[in-house]
């Protein structure tokens, strides 16, 4: 049972940092100018952030023994 625990853990962690790197390199460079004016940005940066706090509330959850 431990061992499911940790391994769900594990994956939503990987997951997490999948989701992080690639997100740093394409938009910090991105200005405020720039997000509120384009709309197909905005959605992708928004998606981002809800798959990140999505997974972060999964992370939550897995409880280990």
């Amino acid at each position: 049972m431990v061992i499911d625990y940790k391994h769900r853990l594990l994956k939503r962690i990987d997951f997490l940092k999948s989701l992080i790197v690639p997100f740093f390199q394409s938009y910090h460079t991105i200005t405020k100018e720039q997000y509120n004016s384009n709309v197909r940005l905005r959605r992708e940066i928004e998606k981002w952030v809800e798959d990140a706090i999505n997974c972060v509330i999964d992370i939550t959850t897995v409880r280990l023994k």
